[in-house]
């Protein structure tokens, strides 16, 4: 019932964020309608997001901005349940924050794929360091950034989504 509701908080949260274009300064040139299937897409409107542009990168952005839109499309299909997602979100956030070294939100997005590939693997030594590696990128993230409310909203969607003894 606790997490229910701090999911629910989480949830409203993050949606007045969003509503206050919070997200915007990540790229600030990227559109509304990629935002809306960015954040808050299904999994048809995330796979096909990403095969638009893992196909046919847009000249308006960098490839470090296709990186990261890819990798986090990944990873917010890993959320949603997608197995094997995790581990293509990091392979693609990895590439990104070679290009990229600066930005906590690749490092925090990363530290979440990486928990994402923990839960998908099958031996229980491995899901362990996969969570303990990931959850210490994203503290990482924080300690570099600590007014970053993205960061902020991974490590609690991260936090929450794993079992009670982490």
């Amino acid at each position: 019932m606790k997490k229910t509701k701090i999911r629910l908080f989480i949830g409203l949260i993050s949606f007045v964020l969003y509503s206050f274009f919070i997200y915007a300064p990540i790229f600030p040139s990227i559109s509304n309608n990629l935002w809306d299937e960015l954040f808050t897409g299904t999994k048809p409107s995330l796979e096909k997001l990403i095969n638009d542009y893992d196909k046919n990168p847009s000249k308006e952005y960098q490839k470090s901005d296709i990186l990261k839109i890819i990798g986090i499309a990944w990873h917010n299909l890993g959320h949603l349940g997608q197995t094997g997602a995790g581990e293509k979100s990091f392979k693609y956030l990895e590439k990104a924050s070679k290009l990229m070294s600066d930005d906590m939100e690749i490092l925090a997005y990363m530290g979440s794929a990486e928990t994402l590939k923990a839960r998908d693997d099958w031996f229980p030594i491995s899901k362990l360091m996969g969570v303990n590696s990931g959850a210490s990128k994203i503290d990482k993230a924080i300690e570099n950034d600590p007014d970053n409310v993205i960061v902020r909203l991974v490590r609690a969607n991260n936090s929450l989504a794993l079992p009670s003894f982490f």
